[in-house]
């Protein structure tokens, strides 16, 4: 089973940078497929769920873009 996530690094359009770079989290699709079921996860902390640190200009390590991290 899995489940589709939009992008927080580019919400969604699959893009960043004004639109000059395609997402490296997304690889442009505009959205991210996680594995398992969405109430297996919850929202990174570091990031608060958006993918991104430092004003968007740097994607957490933490959760490597996705926003998400398994529960514990």
């Amino acid at each position: 089973m899995s489940f589709q996530k939009t992008c927080g690094p580019c919400s969604g359009d699959g893009w960043i940078e004004n639109r000059h770079d395609t997402c490296p989290v997304c690889n442009g699709v505009g959205y991210i497929v996680m594995a398992g079921d969405s109430d297996d996860y919850v929202r990174c902390g570091p990031c608060s769920g958006d993918g991104w640190i430092d004003n968007r200009h740097d994607i957490c390590g933490t959760c490597g873009g996705c926003g998400k991290l398994e529960s514990p």
